[in-house]
């Protein structure tokens, strides 16, 4: 049976997905979405979008349209609800959001200020269109686009709900105020935002030592590649270890036996403390949770905090990629070598050449 060893954990169900093995409402939604048929035109710029700095009242609009839900007259007439399907401002073709947003005469002519849009091919939807702009267009076309699409649809609402007059000049004003207010609020903020990952700053570890550790996977073998380097508190090398582990090419679980491992190894080394560095968020997020947890990954995390009784002091923190080379390119050379190999003093060949950069 392929199941990861870990001794200290009985038998249990989890669920499959998250990473703790719990069940949440998002993997759900995950789920279930990965079971919606693929059309041939859908919405592909979800990347793109959630980095759009917009608000989120825009963006779920634009995840209603890419996701087809936004209730149009056709979409609930589809849904059994007895409602004219003909659009509430031409009266002449079935209310789509390709022909409300595009195609419709009392709105087409409103796109002629906006430059550089992609043309509607044949048989596209507006979903597919709309990926089109946000994928292929700078952010200040987007930004007219979205803010066009927001005016149109509320002038549209207030015409149906609260009787007002369809005024072309009214949805320009709008999407003017639209465009004018986000570019106030990204001003106002400084418009060049601090990433959202913050980058642990190395503690002070007086008569202790930092632990550096990684994992590799591929997706052509079943074992990953742990690796751990160790420094003194003044920054000297002091040793360094890798060693193959069973983790069915699961990053997160990998990652989650790299810290195992180099607990263990410094219990066995007798280190006192010590401040363990991952560049995998997930995992630290894990050993600072206190939520159950019945995964693989979650298993072995449990492990570690069970270790942590042999220290005097014990420290998780993430840091970046970038600040974890040395540990990154010592598990991606394990994979070419057999068995476990440590080093105490001397640097492996392998990552000689990024100590002498640092």
């Amino acid at each position: 049976m392929r199941i990861p060893i870990s001794l200290s954990c009985a038998d249990q169900w989890c669920w499959r997905g998250d990473v703790r093995g719990v069940y949440t409402v998002k993997q759900g939604y995950r789920l279930q979405m990965e079971g919606v048929m693929n059309e041939p035109f859908q919405f592909t710029a979800w990347r793109v979008l959630w980095q759009t700095k917009l608000p989120p009242t825009i963006l779920n609009f634009v995840w209603r349209c890419g996701r087809d839900v936004l209730p149009t007259r056709m979409a609930l007439a589809g849904r059994g609800i007895n409602v004219d399907p003909l659009c509430p401002l031409c009266h002449s073709f079935q209310e789509t959001p390709l022909h409300l947003f595009k195609l419709c005469s009392h709105t087409c002519r409103l796109w002629d200020a906006i430059s550089d849009l992609p043309m509607v091919c044949p048989g596209d939807s507006f979903a597919a269109w709309l990926s089109k702009v946000i994928e292929g267009r700078k952010e200040v076309v987007v930004r007219e686009c979205l803010a066009l699409c927001w005016s149109i649809w509320k002038c549209r609402n207030d015409l149906l709900w609260s009787n007002k007059t369809w005024e072309p000049g009214e949805v320009v004003r709008r999407s003017n105020a639209l465009l004018v207010e986000w570019s106030m609020v990204q001003t106002a903020s400084g418009i060049t935002l601090n990433d959202s990952a913050v980058h642990a700053v190395a503690p002070t570890t007086d008569n202790g030592i930092t632990i550096h550790v990684d994992a590799a996977v591929f997706p052509n073998r079943e074992e990953g590649f742990v690796s751990a380097v160790v420094h003194a508190s003044d920054g000297r090398f002091l040793a360094a270890r890798n060693s193959p582990v069973r983790s069915l090419r699961d990053p997160v679980l990998a990652e989650a036996m790299a810290i195992k491992e180099a607990l263990s190894w410094a219990k066995d080394c007798g280190w006192q403390v010590v401040a363990i560095y991952s560049d995998c968020q997930v995992v630290c997020n894990l050993l600072k949770d206190t939520s159950p947890s019945y995964s693989y990954s979650g298993c072995v995390v449990s492990d570690c905090i069970a270790l942590k009784r042999y220290f005097v002091d014990v420290s998780f923190h993430f840091v970046s990629r970038s600040s974890n080379t040395l540990a990154h390119a010592l598990a991606r050379a394990t994979a070419s070598r057999t068995g476990s190999r440590t080093w105490f003093f001397a640097i492996p060949d392998c990552i000689q050449r990024f100590l002498l950069v640092n």
